[in-house]
């Protein structure tokens, strides 16, 4: 969020829980902003000002544009997706798979952890 961390080592329960949360902030974050935005005409026309800027946010905080998260620490390469995944989201987290096994992701871990 702040790019204190690259990654973040959780088990499957507490790092399940971590995402929901954060997903119900940006949620609900995204909702008071929009409804503040359609209060009022100076609000409109400030939205209208700023829309390549709300656009771009609202890209930076889409799953689908990331498709999923890649579990490590398995003998291969796996993407987990949200449930709800559409078919961008399934889309991109082939391409993140894709990107894991260009990069040699398994084989260069394997090989930093031997180290």
């Amino acid at each position: 969020m702040e790019d204190e961390a690259d990654v973040i080592v959780t088990d499957g329960y507490t790092g399940n829980m971590i995402l929901k949360n954060l997903e119900g902030i940006a949620k609900s974050f995204g909702k008071i902003i929009k409804n503040d935005l359609l209060h009022s005409v100076k609000n409109k026309l400030a939205a209208l000002m700023m829309k390549k800027d709300i656009k771009h946010i609202s890209k930076q905080l889409d799953y689908t544009e990331y498709g999923g998260s890649v579990l490590l620490g398995l003998d291969g390469i796996v993407v987990k997706a949200h449930g709800s995944s559409n078919a961008k989201a399934f889309y991109s987290a082939i391409r993140q798979a894709k990107i894991a096994a260009d990069t040699r992701i398994v084989e260069n871990m394997r090989e930093k952890v031997a180290e």
